[in-house]
């Protein structure tokens, strides 16, 4: 980082604006980990594009680490709204920043990730933050360079107010594969809240440019295909917004995004074939069409079949009408 700030040096919140990570930095660090070695280099990168609202909460929630060894880049789409003058604001503490149209957020991420020097890193999106002391729940003094770290992560609303903790079960690349069982059954990994080797990520590929909607959830099984491991921490690591606007609230696109992504992973993978290949694939079908047909909700996502869905439907519109009544 250009300089690592202390609360008192950066601008003042804006009013009203208090607690993490507004009036409230992180612990400090030693000059040296204990090995007397030096702290491993971590680069994070944030897209965004016409996050004025939350754009500021974000860029403090990095440089609030006082990590001394982070490098943060932050790659603007061209915004038309404030989030340039925030940018200006926090010029002397972010490594790099850009305002400039992009092919959307994988190719912003990717952009940024190319200007990147650190042997570790993430991105965190311009309406998540990272929580406060995030970066000390990593073992940064004893990381493994096959591994993806992955950390608890709090959903909370716009106004930043926390409503649930979520912790990650995915191990493997068939439990990744397992949408239904799995993923969209509250084990997904929190993208916030992971840091991986850089150089897994290019041996990876990289973020797939042309997925808009799911490449943290391709980007973790091409890591695995390269032989990563994941290892949870158990410590709350980010905040992760959850609100209408959002990309991810397009749930039709997103699980047409899901099961595509999880195709290709399951193609890939040598160590899946045969009956099991042929079990997964066909749970991902029924899982697309189950949902296709059912046309919504948790209950499609749950696995309850359509016709089962419908009849449980129209039981709790009556219901509903009877306690009205």
């Amino acid at each position: 980082m250009a300089e690592v700030p202390t609360l008192s040096q950066l601008p003042d919140p804006p009013p009203a604006k208090t607690g993490w990570p507004w009036t409230m930095q992180s612990d400090s660090w030693p000059v040296a980990p204990p090995d007397g070695g030096r702290w491993p280099k971590i680069s994070v990168v944030t897209p965004s594009y016409n996050q004025e609202e939350f754009l500021e909460e974000t860029i403090r929630s990095v440089i609030l680490q006082g990590y001394p060894n982070l490098q943060y880049i932050v790659v603007d789409g061209k915004s038309t709204d404030g989030s340039a003058e925030i940018l200006e604001k926090y010029d002397p503490w972010i490594d790099q920043w850009e305002s400039e149209p992009d092919a959307g957020q994988s190719h912003a991420i990717n952009k940024g990730f190319q200007r990147c020097t650190g042997e570790w890193g993430n991105w965190i999106n311009s309406d998540d933050l990272l929580c406060q002391n995030a970066l000390h729940h990593f073992p940064l003094s004893s990381l493994q360079p096959e591994t993806l770290y992955v950390g608890d992560c709090l959903l909370v609303d716009t106004q930043n107010k926390s409503f649930k903790r979520h912790r990650g079960r995915v191990h493997t690349i068939e439990e990744l594969i397992r949408i239904q069982e799995i993923w969209r059954s509250d084990g997904y990994i929190p993208q916030p809240s992971v840091l991986f080797p850089l150089k897994k990520y290019w041996e990876s590929g990289g973020l797939n440019p042309l997925n808009h909607s799911t490449m943290d959830y391709e980007l973790w099984g091409k890591m695995l295909l390269t032989g990563v491991q994941i290892s949870y921490v158990g410590d709350e690591i980010s905040r992760f917004r959850i609100y209408e606007e959002q990309k991810t609230a397009n749930r039709k696109v997103t699980t047409e995004s899901l099961v595509n992504s999880a195709e290709r992973i399951l193609k890939n993978s040598p160590s899946i074939e045969g009956d099991k290949e042929r079990e997964l694939e066909s749970k991902l079908q029924r899982y697309m069409r189950a949902f296709r047909s059912g046309g919504e909700g948790r209950l499609v996502e749950w696995g309850v079949p359509p016709k089962a869905t419908r009849k449980l439907r129209r039981a709790w519109s009556c219901l509903s009408s009877v306690l009205a009544s």
